[in-house]
């Protein structure tokens, strides 16, 4: 169950996120997904009116 996955102690069939934090990134940074660099990333959302002040 999803509700259950804040306990977990790695993430992937194989293991190879450490956190849920660490597996929420792994998307973004994916050439088969996102494929979106985490410092270009930031620097669009930072230009993003009204963001910052939201989140």
């Amino acid at each position: 169950m999803l509700i259950n996955a804040g306990y977990y102690t790695t993430n992937f069939w194989d293991g190879r996120a450490a956190s849920l934090e660490e597996q929420a990134l792994g998307p973004i940074q994916n050439p088969d997904e996102m494929n979106q660099p985490l410092n270009e990333l930031i620097n669009e959302l930072s230009a993003v009116k009204g963001y910052q002040e939201r989140f």
